[in-house]
């Protein structure tokens, strides 16, 4: 579904939830749980980790939503919970972000070398693109990455993004803009074409 259709009746259920309405704040969260997991699933790059963070996201709206002043807002302003819930997290498992990649790291390099002779299979090959993309994408900068994906997989506007980050909308463009030039390099490097993806 797409994420701005999606968005259309959140108005209406916030503004039951803020009145009392606990059945329209099960369908809230029924509506936002897969978007809010996908996103916190590449902000984490850990599947437990992103349940968690979802689930906590879900508790601070909860006890935050009657302080939302606009209703029409609720897509920012729930990105804008979950980027914080991020940062509290990122800095409470630093050190296991740090031991995870490394680890990735290694298995990356053996899957290279384990995967090389059956890379004509068209499953293995979409795959392949995909782990390309992600290993290509979290050698950007985390500034530029949390655009990109707030921009392009998120689908929020760049008003959104930039409420969410709480930047100016013109540096969220310009974010995007050097978050797709870095791709560009980094996909040059590894010797494939953006078109691939």
């Amino acid at each position: 579904m797409n994420q701005n259709m999606q968005h259309n009746g959140d108005s209406e259920l916030v503004a039951r939830c803020i009145s009392g309405d606990e059945e329209a704040f099960a369908q809230l969260v029924s509506r936002w749980r897969m978007p809010l997991f996908t996103f916190a699933h590449r902000l984490t790059r850990n599947e437990d980790d992103a349940h968690d963070l979802t689930q906590r996201t879900f508790i601070k709206v909860h006890q935050k939503l009657d302080s939302l002043d606009d209703a029409a807002r609720f897509s920012a302003w729930v990105y804008q919970i979950m980027m914080n819930q991020f940062r509290d997290w990122k800095r409470s498992q630093n050190r296991e972000i740090n031991r995870r990649e490394m680890l990735a790291a290694e298995l990356t390099n053996n899957e290279q070398h384990s995967q090389a002779t059956t890379y004509a299979d068209t499953q293995f090959e979409k795959s392949e693109r995909k782990r390309l993309l992600h290993l290509a994408m979290n050698q950007l900068p985390e500034e530029q990455r949390t655009v990109l994906l707030l921009k392009e997989f998120q689908e929020l506007t760049f008003r959104e993004v930039a409420e969410v980050l709480d930047i100016p909308e013109n540096t969220a463009k310009s974010r995007l803009y050097y978050s797709y030039k870095a791709l560009g390099k980094i996909f040059s490097s590894m010797q494939l074409n953006k078109e691939d993806f």
